[in-house]
């Protein structure tokens, strides 16, 4: 992880005027000359408020990196501007109120908060505007006038980076900011993917609902002989039907009766002449049989069920081998009464499949009017679904979710008129090896998938002022120059004080910051082959059977995508500091009242999931990089003790042209499917140190900053209760996966036996306990390092 001063500003802050007038008590006694801007009847002064930054401009190709200006410094990205820009000016003051107290930033909400006013600076810098790394000095600065309250001596700045793109590329946050300056009133929200009570969430529900209708209507299939049907002197007599699942077992929990616990096929006929005895299923309705059982068996394995993709694209590939299958028996050439019933219903079966399918194709999905139409639903059932729309890539394309958030589930319907199986979508997605964690559950409410943040700055700064009037070009260039108390600049300054009377300019004496954590990441191969687990799922279903895992050689090209990034474990809400707080609105008002970290972030938008191919037995080279924007995960409740560990899911796409078993789903070719990964802000290497030091110490491993103090801050009670009160106000100096204006680095390595681990939906990334696939070799720059760390299947 590293600073995050890729505008090399940072923010640098200057207050100009040509004199600012204050009474504080260090000058009561002295004949001052008011400045020409003070106003004594509002008590404040005209200043300018001028930004300082030292960035490149023009384009790039890179997209994700430009979103989140990643190498700004280092490459033609354009500065995407400032707005919704917020400043307050604060008086801090000695607890006895004896005067002011100088040198101080905000580290918590104070009561009563002693702001004095709030500037609402809107849009403050245009996009392009500035060029943190230009030499030209002009086009570094922007200068806004401001009537500055005298006595002034903190500054706290908020912002946003201007949006010109989607939710998606540019991510999306509520902000909320008390114009009177209560800190405990301000909040920034991550947006839920599909809004509560929204259109949006009406639409997915009933999206829902008519693909299990669907569904339903196919495997609930029947035929009913309009004659009798005679052959070689048999006959079955006019009138009779027989369902699809007529030709299977199945047995219902004996508590309840809506839980399948076995779906089996039958070893004779459902339907035969009258007056015999059933005979032993013909070939055609053994095929039958057991395609059913296939079909809508959910397999359970070590307690922990299969997890059925629900997607568009996986439905469609479903549909194509149910088709192709029962094409077979409906073009048969059946030998008896028997199999002529069974090809007469794969017919029908066919017939409905085409119905909603285009079976010509593949079956890619018809427009959803056909779907209306065939499985009768009420208006009110779908009203919210376009007729002439399509399910083909549900629901990433119209819903902006991963495949994996929509998982089937099958059920028993005991009403009278239905006795069937029943298909509906999970609302909450179980997952794989989970004990679960404290405050968490072992499922994932798909509603809690948000997006990433939007790019943010947070400053919070002492001031430095000086009596002499200065110009813009009198500021120093540049992060660098800016903090540095010995830069010549700086001479007739100063620093840590407060507006006097005697002031004629202001400069903020810290720099504004990213108020995001940043993660920049990507994979590579670590092997030249990986196995699937095809041994294990054979020997479970099929009584021990010995099959070797299938092999894909990762030497060839193309073999996995990266096409989507799920990270875990994120507070939906960020407090006035950008550090996550529990808020009623969104967490509840039931139980602790803490942040619940309870969100996952889905990430789309990657630049090149190209896996480079393997060179060798040790793999290949890494993919290009993909940023996503984070918020700090810092937990107050774990100080001093280990932060949080972070679980994030790969999405990748299977162009390997063959299928191959994941976890225990057969993940198919063109299919999508997700690898899970841990970071764990102990597990890291630290040169000099050994493993117990670096748990030991929480501070080892992050190159922190020395100019300046920033969140999370020592209260004044955990400064007593750390036995240091000269700790007031500092930065707690903890490591975590995820830190505010810092850069985490992660490579992630797909190993021999990460596809053993390979699942369809997308996993819980809360829990303590997730079966993982990927090897991670997670890096803070300057010094903390993940080496490869082998996470096959460990918890």
């Amino acid at each position: 992880m590293k600073k995050l001063q890729l505008l090399a500003y940072a923010g640098a802050i200057a207050l100009l005027s040509t004199g600012i007038t204050a009474c504080s008590d260090d000058n009561l006694t002295q004949e001052v000359t008011p400045s020409p801007g003070y106003n004594p009847e509002t008590n404040e002064v005209n200043a300018d408020f001028v930004f300082n930054v030292s960035t490149g401009t023009g384009s790039t190709t890179r997209m994700s990196s430009e979103n989140v200006q990643a190498a700004i410094t280092s490459s033609n990205e354009v500065f995407r501007g400032i707005d919704n820009a917020k400043l307050f000016t604060y008086k801090i003051r000695n607890t006895d109120n004896s005067g002011v107290k100088d040198g101080w930033h905000i580290a918590y909400a104070p009561t009563p908060t002693p702001v004095v006013k709030m500037f609402d600076l809107g849009n403050v810098m245009g996009r392009g505007s500035i060029a943190p790394a230009s030499t030209d000095k002009t086009k570094s600065r922007r200068v806004v006038e401001l009537n500055l309250p005298v006595e002034t001596n903190t500054l706290l700045f908020y912002g946003k980076a201007i949006k010109d793109g989607t939710d998606v590329t540019q991510g999306a946050v509520d902000m909320e900011i008390s114009a009177n300056g209560n800190m405990n009133a301000n909040f920034f929200r991550l947006k839920k993917i599909i809004a509560d009570g929204s259109d949006t969430q009406t639409e997915f529900l009933q999206s829902e609902t008519l693909i299990s209708a669907v569904l339903n209507k196919i495997i609930r299939s029947s035929y009913a002989l309009p004659a009798d049907l005679t052959m070689e002197g048999r006959t079955i007599p006019s009138g009779r039907s027989v369902k699809w699942q007529d030709y299977v077992t199945i047995t219902r929990d004996g508590t309840d009766e809506t839980k399948i616990t076995s779906i089996v096929a039958k070893t004779t006929e459902p339907v035969y002449p009258s007056g015999e005895s059933a005979p032993a299923m013909k070939a055609l309705g053994e095929i039958l049989a057991n395609t059913y059982v296939t079909f809508n068996t959910i397999y359970v394995r070590n307690s922990q069920s299969e997890l059925r993709a629900g997607s568009g694209p996986a439905i469609k590939r479903m549909m194509n081998d149910l088709y192709t299958t029962i094409a077979a028996v409906r073009d048969a050439s059946p030998t008896n009464v028997e199999e002529t019933m069974a090809k007469r219903l794969a017919g029908v079966i066919c017939n409905n499949i085409a119905t909603c399918f285009d079976t010509s194709a593949g079956c890619e999905w018809k427009a959803n009017s056909n779907l209306k139409t065939f499985t009768e639903l009420v208006d009110a059932q779908v009203n919210k679904i376009g007729d002439d729309e399509k399910f083909t890539d549900f629901p990433k394309t119209e819903f902006n979710l991963p495949y994996g958030a929509t998982i089937l589930q099958i059920s028993y319907n005991p009403t009278l008129g239905i006795s069937a199986p029943e298909y509906s979508y999970m609302g909450a997605i179980p997952t794989y090896a989970m004990g679960g964690s404290s405050g968490s559950t072992s499922a994932f409410d798909p509603s809690n998938w948000v997006y990433a943040p939007e790019l943010m700055y947070f400053g919070n700064s002492p001031i430095r002022v000086t009596d002499a009037t200065k110009s813009t070009a009198d500021y120093p260039d540049g992060t660098t120059n800016w903090v540095d108390n010995d830069n010549s600049q700086w001479s007739d300054w100063t620093d840590n004080s407060h507006v006097k009377s005697t002031t004629r300019s202001v400069a903020m004496r810290n720099c504004i910051n990213y108020a995001n954590a940043l993660l920049r990441m990507n994979v590579k191969y670590g092997t030249n082959v990986l196995k699937d687990n095809n041994h294990q799922i054979q020997y479970e279903r099929n009584n021990g059977a010995n099959e070797p895992d299938n092999v894909i050689n990762v030497q060839n090209a193309g073999m996995f995508q990266l096409t989507g990034i799920a990270i875990g474990g994120v507070n939906r809400s960020v407090g006035w500091n950008f550090l996550p707080r529990y808020d009623a609105t969104v967490d509840g008002t039931s139980g602790e009242q803490k942040p619940k970290f309870g969100c996952m972030v889905y990430d789309s938008a990657i630049p090149d999931g190209t896996i480079p191919t393997a060179t060798g037995p040790s793999g290949g080279a890494a993919s290009a990089y993909n940023y996503t924007l984070l918020w700090d995960n810092w937990d107050d409740d774990l100080k001093g003790s280990a932060q949080r560990v972070v679980y994030v899911a790969l999405e990748f796409k299977n162009m390997s042209g063959k299928d191959f078993w994941g976890m225990n789903n057969l993940i198919r070719k063109d299919g999508t499917f997700y690898i899970t990964a841990k970071l764990d802000p102990d597990a890291v290497s630290v040169e000099g140190k050994t493993a117990q030091q670096v748990i030991d110490d929480k501070s080892l491993g992050i190159t922190w900053p020395d100019t300046y103090e920033m969140p999370p801050y020592y209260t004044t009670d955990q400064a007593t209760a750390d036995g240091d009160q000269t700790l007031d106000s500092k930065t707690i100096k903890e490591r975590r996966v995820f830190m505010q204006d810092y850069m985490t680095d992660v490579t992630f390595v797909l190993t021999e036996n990460s596809l053993k681990h390979a699942l369809v939906a997308v996993p819980d990334l809360r829990s303590t306990q997730i079966s993982l696939g990927l090897s991670v070799d997670l890096k803070w720059n300057k010094g903390l390092v993940f080496d490869d760390v082998k996470l096959e299947g460990g918890q």
